[in-house]
């Protein structure tokens, strides 16, 4: 029985090795669209996509054309790019919820950062109302002088040029950080909602309904605890004998 079989496969690689490669023919659209069958295509027509197929004419393999593969890898770009947005919002979000543990959270650091710039806006104010201050000593100081008949003060003019120029700094100075203030809460609050959602939290308006809600339960419950007071101070000995 070994030996049968060892014939029978030698037999078999006898005939593969003669049977050769597979032929091979194209069949395509020529300029008129008709379906042509020839053992080449012409470089012309290539572009438009073709196919491949035996002797017996099975599809072995189909080139698409030219625009279809810029179809399918103008869609493979897409489809990487969404990819990538995804992971990227899948970082972040695990970025937001390692500093946050809930939309309070994002709101209290927001908070600190605003109150942080309000202080340099504070500070910058000072300074600005200084200079303003210096501005109309040096104006007093040149109109004396014409007052006096001492003339122009080349000195005082250009002391007033360089607080005017300060004073133009730090009013843009206020304008900038108040911009960041702008650009601070609007990213705050997107990182806010961002995690309100992720972490299922009701929306603002809900909870605000909710702590009204709570509010008026807590109030009916301070009322009702009154009023079990008053009834059993009304009951007690000594309320009693008093009438």
């Amino acid at each position: 029985m070994n030996v049968r079989w060892i014939l029978l496969s030698s037999a078999l690689l006898v005939v593969a090795a003669n049977a050769g490669p597979v032929e091979e023919w194209y069949r395509y659209h020529n300029e008129q669209g008709v379906t042509v069958l020839s053992q080449s295509v012409p470089p012309a027509l290539a572009d438009n996509g073709y196919e491949v197929v035996d002797g017996d004419g099975r599809l072995l393999r189909k080139v698409p054309s030219k625009a279809e593969r810029k179809r399918l890898r103008e869609a493979e770009e897409e489809q990487q790019k969404r990819a990538d947005e995804d992971n990227r919002r899948q970082r972040a979000d695990e970025d937001l919820l390692k500093l946050y543990a809930s939309s309070a959270d994002v709101a209290a650091a927001r908070d600190r950062k605003l109150r942080s710039i309000e202080v340099d806006i504070g500070r910058i104010r000072a300074d600005l109302e200084a200079l303003k201050q210096k501005k109309t000593n040096l104006e007093q100081q040149g109109a004396e002088r014409e007052r006096g008949g001492l003339g122009h003060s080349e000195e005082i003019f250009e002391n007033l040029e360089i607080v005017e120029a300060q004073i133009e700094v730090q009013e843009g100075n206020i304008d900038s950080r108040r911009r960041e203030q702008q650009q601070i809460r609007e990213s705050f609050d997107r990182d806010m909602e961002r995690v309100r959602l992720l972490l299922g939290e009701p929306p603002p308006e809900a909870q605000a309904e909710t702590g009204k809600a709570a509010k008026v339960q807590q109030a009916e419950a301070g009322e009702k605890l009154e009023a079990q007071a008053e009834a059993g101070a009304a009951n007690t000995p000594a309320a009693i004998a008093g009438h």
